[in-house]
């Protein structure tokens, strides 16, 4: 059995004024021998975060792999999950690059965070807020700047290159 789930999601990166409710769609594949096996679980929306992978939407929480129990529901999943995406375990990632830039830039971290979930998952407000501040957009997107000039140089805009190289699973050498 499958399905999509648009689950309304207290969707936090550690940021005191940013709490929206946001809709984050999600793939839940409930096995035939449910509950003795774990559901399938994985974000069908780009969410930037260190527990998920920011190209399939996989999702590293232990009590989708080896940490299940026939006890759990898919309502204690789903707090789970929740719990997870509020306070990240950049020890343990889904997504390493993610996790690197967690750790090592918090408030980088959050503005790409913020501008994924205003991109991918329709939060409010966010790119104004953003923009306002003056950061670099092709830093709150997480592109590499060489990339983007690459392109540039070409003669793209930077602004649809930032667009459609973000909304896409790009990979450069």
């Amino acid at each position: 059995m499958k399905w999509c789930v648009c689950r309304e999601l207290e969707f936090e990166v550690h940021i005191e004024s940013y709490r929206p409710s946001i809709s984050i769609p999600q793939d839940i594949v409930i096995p035939e021998s449910y509950p003795f096996q774990p559901v399938k679980m994985k974000f069908a929306t780009k969410v930037y975060h260190p527990n998920v992978s920011s190209a399939s939407g996989a999702i590293c929480l232990d009590i989708l792999k080896d940490a299940w129990s026939p006890v759990l529901t898919l309502k204690s999943t789903m707090i789970s999950l929740q719990s997870l995406l509020c306070s990240p375990e950049p020890s343990d990632p889904q997504d390493a690059e993610v996790a690197k830039h967690y750790m090592t830039s918090k408030s980088g971290f959050e503005d790409t965070a913020r501008y994924w979930t205003q991109t991918y998952a329709g939060g409010p407000g966010l790119i104004a807020k953003s923009e306002s501040s003056g950061k670099d957009e092709v830093a709150i997107a997480g592109l590499e700047r060489a990339h983007v000039d690459r392109f540039e140089a070409l003669g793209f805009p930077r602004g649809k290159v930032v667009s459609q190289v973000s909304s896409s699973c790009w990979l450069f050498d």
